[in-house]
């Protein structure tokens, strides 16, 4: 992120590890599926839409400023690139990779997947399967980079921070995210399922990315209290986690529309705790990386247990090591593939900015 005061820079670094909390939530819904675990988190899809809304405060937060000093679309284009494609490209190899082993479907049709996936080219639909089948995380990183290429070309039209467009847009997303939500009772599938939910993804994005832009924007975010980092983040663990409104789509809607732009809020102003800094910085780094491989890794041990007569007991802690397997592997790529990555393009994009034949704004910082 570009500079900050301590103070604000804790608040965020504690939204980052909100972000850490609800990808492991994630992480545990796929776990649920792969091994018929008995419970399963019942509401934690919607960390897809918490992601969006956090992700629409921190983008407002990195980027308003540069793009009223006159940063190019291009430019921040290439920025969230940078950003987000390296674990993209490891997440779809990845999945293509472990497909070809297990997967009964031909390598063909799986290569077919993979390549297309490269382009974030939903093809997977064409075979009646999700959108990105080999990893389905992905589906939300198309309509993220979508969010981003509507919050550039807004910003860029938008130069003077008036309510009354906000306010209209919040107004018509919110609205058609609840049509969405009844049409399909609940939001669970929407994005990725079929053709008609994957064009809907459209609209379950618009509402909570652009909510958490304006609560950066117009300061919504500014209290005049902190509470406890550690009760923010359970709270957001229990409107993911606990049982109760299941496929109630008036909970998706109402998680959606207010309790999420409500927990970017109060974690924004969430009071510092040293002894907990570490873990939330943690949980920050590993939150991407880890929602991007954890579903292979899952799978694949997976079908190491079902080809395998494992021991009891090994057997019933498998879910917990496979989730332990997928934070290790995170952390080792983010160290030695995505951080070096993205120093490398982002040092080759700044020397392009920089020559005469080019002009656009330095592409060296990034939130």
């Amino acid at each position: 992120m570009g500079a900050e005061n301590p103070a604000q820079k804790q608040h965020f670094v504690f939204l980052d590890g909100l972000r850490g909390v609800a990808a492991l939530l994630v992480g545990w819904l796929h776990a649920s599926q792969v091994f018929s675990l008995s419970y399963r988190p019942a509401h934690a899809f919607l960390a897809v839409d918490f992601f969006f809304c956090l992700s629409g405060f921190v983008i407002a937060h990195a980027y308003d400023e540069k793009l009223d000093r006159g940063m190019a679309f291009s430019d921040f284009a290439l920025k969230r690139l940078v950003r987000l494609y390296p674990m993209i490209l490891c997440g779809v190899l990845l999945g293509g990779a472990l497909a070809l082993v297990g997967s009964r479907a031909g390598p063909i049709l799986i290569l077919a997947i993979t390549v297309s996936s490269l382009a974030l080219l939903p093809v997977g639909l064409m075979s009646h399967v999700q959108a990105y089948p080999i990893n389905n995380p992905i589906w939300s990183l198309f309509f993220e980079l979508a969010a981003n290429a509507a919050y550039g070309l807004e910003r860029r039209v938008m130069r003077v921070n008036a309510a009354l467009p906000a306010i209209l847009i919040l107004l018509a997303s919110g609205l058609a995210l609840v049509a969405v939500a009844y049409g399909q009772r609940g939001i669970e599938e929407v994005g990725f399922s079929s053709v008609s939910t994957f064009f809907e993804g459209f609209v379950r994005v618009t509402y909570p990315f652009f909510a958490g832009v304006f609560i950066y924007r117009f300061g919504v975010f500014k209290l005049r209290f902190s509470a406890p980092s550690l009760a923010v983040a359970m709270v957001l663990i229990a409107v993911l986690a606990a049982p109760i409104f299941q496929r109630a789509w008036g909970y998706d809607a109402f998680a959606v529309i207010g309790l999420f732009p409500a927990i970017v809020i109060l974690g924004a102003n969430a009071s510092r705790s040293g002894s907990l800094s570490k873990l939330w910085t943690l949980l920050g780094k590993l939150s991407y990386p880890f929602y991007i491989v954890h579903q292979p890794i899952l799978r694949a041990t997976g079908q190491i247990q079902a080809l395998t007569h494992l021991p009891s007991a090994f057997a019933t802690t498998l879910p917990a090591l496979s989730m332990l397997a997928a934070a290790i592997s995170a952390y080792l790529i983010l160290r030695l593939y995505d951080e070096p990555a993205r120093r490398w393009l982002t040092a080759r994009l700044a020397a392009k900015v920089r020559s005469p034949s080019i002009p656009g704004a330095c592409l060296v910082e990034d939130h």
